[in-house]
């Protein structure tokens, strides 16, 4: 729900208006697409404004993106508070952080964005796509500035830190007592890993991080892999299957 609120957000600085029930469809018909790798899935909600209300794909794509991207820093917030409990070297998220902070840097340049638009220009199949470039680049400008970052990060971390405390919740309920500060660290880290993976819906990645690290702070294997194979089903799984009703239903008052 704090996501779809995101979601919401983001059209809003766009101006990009539509029917609040049809917006809550459109934003959770993407997560039937989750398990195709890097989230690509999610530009079905790209279509589906399109179809429903004429919405120019490249105006809403970039809203996509900065979805993911708030994501990952949410992620990676989670995973700097969680470092506290734990003896591990802070280069590696560092890294992950500064590259992204990079990445942010160069969309919002003008000039650097132009350029990267013109090398990629050069590929064929990514051509097609990169006409009428700057109304992605003023659609990124709003969506990127100082205050709607702070705000979409903070409801990022938000919402991936409740999806951490429920693994919380989960692991205690089991009868291992690991402090919380421990577990949001594991579930962050685990979940930041998966998608830098590229792998539909981080599967094999994200619970060989839970696993493992849960195993490295004494927890039996067996609980940590119950533990693990529950929160997937409570988190990846249930949002898949409410994705598709989703899915259903914007399919079918679009068709009608």
């Amino acid at each position: 729900l704090i996501r779809f609120f995101k979601w919401q957000f983001l059209l809003n600085t766009l101006s990009i208006k539509t029917k609040f029930k049809d917006s809550f469809a459109i934003f959770f018909s993407g997560l039937s697409m989750t398990l195709v790798p890097g989230k690509l899935g999610d530009t079905i909600k790209s279509y589906f404004l399109h179809k429903k209300y004429n919405v120019n794909v490249r105006l809403s794509l970039p809203v996509i993106f900065v979805e993911r991207l708030t994501d990952v820093f949410g992620l990676l917030i989670l995973c700097f508070l969680g470092l506290s409990s734990l003896f591990l070297n802070l280069t590696f998220l560092l890294s992950i952080a500064a590259i992204f902070i990079f990445g942010v840097i160069i969309l919002l340049h003008e000039r650097t964005f132009y350029f990267m638009v013109k090398i990629f220009s050069k590929i064929k199949f990514i051509k097609k796509y990169l006409t009428n470039v700057n109304l992605v680049h003023e659609s990124l400008k709003k969506l990127l500035s100082i205050k709607n970052l702070f705000i979409t990060i903070i409801m990022s971390t938000l919402s991936w830190g409740l999806e951490a405390f429920s693994f919380y919740f989960l692991v205690h309920a089991l009868g291992i007592d690991i402090p919380f500060i421990t577990l949001v660290f594991i579930y962050a880290f685990s979940t930041l890993v998966g998608a830098l993976f590229f792998l539909p819906g981080g599967l094999g990645v994200t619970e060989g991080g839970l696993v493992s690290l849960l195993v490295l702070v004494g927890t039996p294997l067996s609980i940590a892999t119950f533990s693990t194979i529950i929160i997937r089903l409570t988190t990846l799984w249930f949002g898949i299957g409410l994705g598709l009703v989703a899915f259903y239903y914007i399919t079918r008052k679009i068709n009608h």
